[in-house]
């Protein structure tokens, strides 16, 4: 699904009114990534980690690079940030495939309730690192 961002233009030529209605194509690729920002920001308060954001943003190119720059985020539970990590990306990826196959979208906040709730789920599976540190 594309969003259309239109602007109606009338135009006076040769004395004739015409109408011209240009449309700019956003592509979904464009929006998911906006609205995993919003993901993300989100989450480094819930984590209590604020470096988290400048690790992620910095334009790295592949997901190894994320990962070892998550590695040097000082955090109290190294292994409980990586957990938040995987569980976070799944959250977003779930979210993309409704988008992309589904054609429904959750805001933002819920998807953050959905982290929530399936952090708990993970704690009481045995994710004793992600209870250290979420608290």
């Amino acid at each position: 699904m594309w969003t259309l961002k239109c602007q109606t233009i009338l135009r006076n030529r040769g004395g004739h009114t015409n109408l011209l209605v240009i449309c700019v194509d956003t592509p979904p690729k464009q929006r998911d990534v906006s609205f995993s920002k919003r993901i993300w920001a989100a989450t480094t308060s819930w984590l209590s980690c604020p470096d988290l954001l400048l690790c992620l943003g910095s334009g790295r190119p592949k997901v190894l690079d994320y990962w070892h720059a998550i590695a040097k985020t000082p955090t109290s539970s190294l292994k409980g940030l990586q957990t938040a990590i995987i569980l976070i990306v799944w959250e977003i990826w779930k979210e993309r495939n409704e988008r992309v196959f589904g054609n429904r979208s959750s805001l933002p906040s819920v998807i953050m309730d959905k982290i929530r709730e399936e952090e708990k789920d993970w704690i009481l599976a045995g994710a004793k690192n992600l209870a250290e540190l979420v608290g």
